[in-house]
């Protein structure tokens, strides 16, 4: 048997808590900072060391730093567009996915790349490997392991006498697949006109109970059934059960956000604990609510995700990705839209925004027009 002395064991000993450490810190998100005159984005660890000096630009959108992003440097009188990952690879150079003018952000450790060839999109993980080809037209992000596809589509472009100037295009045709991060098809045809949550996710061999309420089903290629609950069924449900009963303050108030932002009197957007706000507003409110029962009645549900220039600061951090995008397929904002008059007779619209939590929908936003909610001042 050979011994290792005591201090071989100690340096041993250190050697990984040292690698344990450093791996520890390596996994720590970085975090984007500005050069003085906010030209040029770089990136620091949690203890504020510099990991990138700032050299970055344009289509580096990137806020935080996990394993893989897009980014954008002034090279040799020039601009070079690459992937970058945390061992420093630079992958997929002139290959960034992009889209209404902004790159791609990682979702779960995966981030789409377009061929410039073929313009063709495919997925890459967080080691820069191609996970996805690109052989499709397009690809959704990566939500629980899941992305849909779509194969086979034309572009359809919005401006076709080129009038605007602009290069907008919608595709038209083709098929949907649903896939797995390792380009197998679970679902062919995956046409939904839904917001499906994807964390919701039922694998059954049989048609689930319940997918005829909230969830919408899908029938897999393994044979199984592959079902999702729908965030506008839900809503929609909440508002069927709620609006039947003259429902009280203290019942109400357990649906809201603890914090309930408003437009005031100047329509700036303000917040207020949810209490206070909804004991000063309730009846108002709750008359909009109840007028969706009316036979006149004019609304429309939208889905929309939470606006990042209104709801800051890291109680909301959850609800957006590392590039400061709302994760509307987790959390979508269901925005209820009132289409009625005020008192000189004036079409307007109210809005009540419910933002999809973990405890459910949650009323978050309300911008009223027909008539004027109390305010802390009033």
């Amino acid at each position: 048997m050979i011994m290792m002395s005591p201090s071989k064991i100690i340096t041993t000993l250190l050697f990984a808590l040292h690698v344990f450490v450093a791996s520890a810190q390596d996994r720590e998100p970085w975090v984007a900072f500005q050069n003085k005159d906010s030209s040029l984005i770089g990136f620091k660890d949690k203890a504020g060391n510099i990991k990138i000096a700032p050299k970055f630009m344009g289509y580096t959108i990137a806020k935080k730093f996990e394993d893989i992003i897009a980014v954008m440097e002034h090279h040799n009188n020039t601009y070079k567009s690459y992937y970058l990952t945390k061992a420093g690879e630079e992958i997929g150079t002139d290959s960034l996915f992009i889209m209404d003018y902004a790159a791609d952000c990682e979702s779960e450790g995966y981030i789409r790349f377009k061929d410039p060839k073929t313009e063709r999109v495919g997925m890459l993980d967080k080691n820069g490997n191609v996970a996805i080809p690109a052989i499709y037209n397009h690809l959704s992000r990566v939500n629980n392991g899941l992305t849909v596809a779509l194969k086979g589509a034309k572009k359809k472009y919005w401006d076709t006498h080129n009038k605007l100037g602009c290069n907008h295009f919608s595709w038209t045709g083709g098929t949907n697949y649903l896939l797995n991060t390792k380009n197998e098809i679970l679902v062919e045809n995956f046409d939904n006109e839904g917001y499906l949550d994807f964390f919701s996710l039922k694998i059954s061999p049989t048609l689930p109970e319940d997918s005829f309420s909230v969830r919408v089903d899908f029938k897999g290629t393994n044979g199984n059934h592959y079902s999702f609950i729908d965030h506008e069924k839900v809503f929609v449900k909440m508002l069927n059960q709620l609006m039947p009963y003259d429902f009280l303050k203290d019942e109400f108030t357990k649906i809201c956000y603890d914090i309930i932002y408003y437009q005031n009197s100047g329509s700036e957007w303000v917040s207020e604990a949810k209490k206070p706000f909804v004991y000063r507003n309730f009846e108002l409110i709750k008359s909009r609510i109840l007028h969706l029962m009316d036979n006149d009645s004019d609304y429309q549900i939208f889905v929309e995700g939470l606006n990042p220039y209104i709801y800051q600061g890291d109680e909301f951090a959850k609800y957006f990705n590392n590039c400061g995008e709302a994760e509307i397929t987790q959390y979508p904002v269901m925005n209820l839209v009132i289409n009625t008059k005020n008192d000189a007779g004036k079409p307007v619209q109210d809005h009540l925004g419910f933002l999809k939590t973990d405890q459910g929908f949650k009323l978050i936003g309300v911008s009223i027009q027909s008539e004027k909610l109390k305010s802390r001042n009033n």
